[in-house]
């Protein structure tokens, strides 16, 4: 071999060297990304609990918002489709839109440390075998299913078929998020004692059935694992409750899984009040909720001002909008003081006026701002004894008249002015009030 020819061959220590060079190189990039995935999962975490957490709860789990850590998804649950909806918000349902406070990048922290937090089923897929039974069996991996498609839900629902005799296969993903990784137990309970099993990872897992409930101990590390139970029937009825026990509860079928949703959140002030926003069943969109340590609450409009509602006890349920996901409406609770078509109305020169919303602050106390030309005005509240104060005020330039129209019925009291039939005119309309009185809820 001639000196040219040579020059182009690199020893054998070279190239043991480089090829150790690309590994170690292909490595620190991988380390690399994840870290950086890392680091923004931890930032998004931050944001989240110090932000989102009071409207979808400390772990995901849905609160005034809905469940951000299960399979129902209303508006996508790509991480594109996530950022969208971030960024947008929901304004009519209260959700705010994000992207007027956090940049990109925030937003996609955020996203991230969501996505992070994925548990569950997904990707299910149900396949029926007609006539199946205990003494023909199925053949899971090669026979043809009489029907099948994508399980909605993503749990295992025994009560599919429209037939008697049937066998089930139910195929997809079990998602474990890093921070509840690690020991699980496997419980549930069934009537027969054979005809089932059930496939993790293609690793079939025992589950003891010498009475009717089961329980298995097993580890499940962190990512996707490959989900599969498989069912002949045995008895005419057979409900199955089925979940994953560890740092967190996970429902496998559809039983547990209805089981863990509650038809109701009802949402308390305590010894403070609270401001929402939610759709509420007999109010205007847009209508705000307010409540006084679950006392008194009111709600009120931003755009008329007007308080088109009172009552005491418990305020409102807001489960119809974390259960159906906002298709339904939230309702109010205790007991009413004003009727569905009555409402404490603010005139101005006269009449009632559309009114430009401010905004609210809510330190020290609910105040609502408005503006009507150059004129602001306020309406701040709060509870003195067993009596609800509205205090109204004016900032103006020039001579506004203010007047509260009062619903007939609803017993007040009032700053000084006159009263004329429903309508009552404070002598001083920079700042008055009306006070009602209120007996709590029992």
């Amino acid at each position: 071999m001639n000196e040219t020819y040579k020059a182009f061959f690199l020893p054998k220590f070279s190239i043991g060297i480089i090829v150790r060079f690309i590994l170690l190189t292909i490595f620190i990039f991988a380390f690399q990304i994840k870290a950086q995935g890392s680091e923004s999962i931890s930032r998004g975490k931050i944001i989240y609990e110090s932000v989102c957490f009071a409207c979808h709860g400390k772990n995901l789990e849905g609160a005034v918002g809905p469940n951000l850590k299960d399979s129902l998804w209303l508006h996508g649950a790509s991480k594109a489709q996530l950022m969208t909806t971030i960024k947008k918000g929901f304004p009519e349902q209260g959700m705010v839109a994000f992207g007027t406070i956090y940049k990109d990048q925030q937003i996609e922290d955020i996203s991230n440390f969501i996505l992070s937090r994925q548990q569950g089923l997904r990707d299910m897929e149900y396949r029926i075998y007609h006539k199946a039974s205990f003494e023909t069996g199925v053949q899971w991996g090669t026979q043809k299913p009489d029907k099948k498609g994508p399980l909605n839900p993503p749990h295992v629902n025994l009560n599919l078929p429209e037939v008697d005799q049937f066998g089930l296969q139910f195929k997809g993903k079990l998602l474990i998020p890093q921070h509840i990784a690690g020991k699980f137990k496997i419980v549930g309970m069934i009537r027969q004692k054979e005809g089932f099993q059930l496939l993790i990872d293609g690793k079939k897992i025992e589950l003891s059935t010498a009475s009717s409930r089961f329980e298995e101990k097993i580890n499940l590390s962190a990512g996707i694992h490959e989900f599969e139970f498989r069912y002949i029937r045995g008895l005419k009825s057979t409900p199955l409750h089925f979940e994953l026990l560890g740092k967190a509860t996970i429902p496998l079928s559809f039983d547990s899984y209805r089981k863990s949703l509650t038809s109701e959140y009802i949402v308390k002030a305590e010894d403070s009040f609270f401001i929402m926003r939610k759709r509420v069943k007999d109010l205007s969109p847009g209508t705000i909720i307010v409540n006084h340590q679950d006392q008194v609450s009111y709600a009120i409009s931003p755009y008329g001002a007007s308080v088109s509602a009172i009552w005491t006890g418990d305020s409102i349920d807001i489960g119809p909008n974390i259960y159906a996901r906002g298709q339904d409406v939230a309702k109010t609770l205790g007991k009413h003081l004003l009727s569905k078509k009555e409402a404490i109305e603010l005139l101005i020169d006269g009449s009632e006026k559309k009114l430009k919303y401010l905004g609210y602050a809510n330190k020290p106390k609910p105040k609502f701002m408005y503006k009507y030309g150059t004129d602001q005005i306020s309406i701040e509240s709060s509870i003195n004894s067993k009596n609800l104060l509205l205090t109204y005020s004016l900032v103006s330039q020039h001579p506004t008249k203010i007047q509260v129209k009062i619903p007939k019925g609803l017993t007040v009291n009032t700053s000084k002015g006159t009263h004329e039939g429903l309508v009552f005119t404070p002598d001083n309309s920079s700042s008055f009030q009306i006070i009602i009185p209120f007996e709590e809820q029992p």
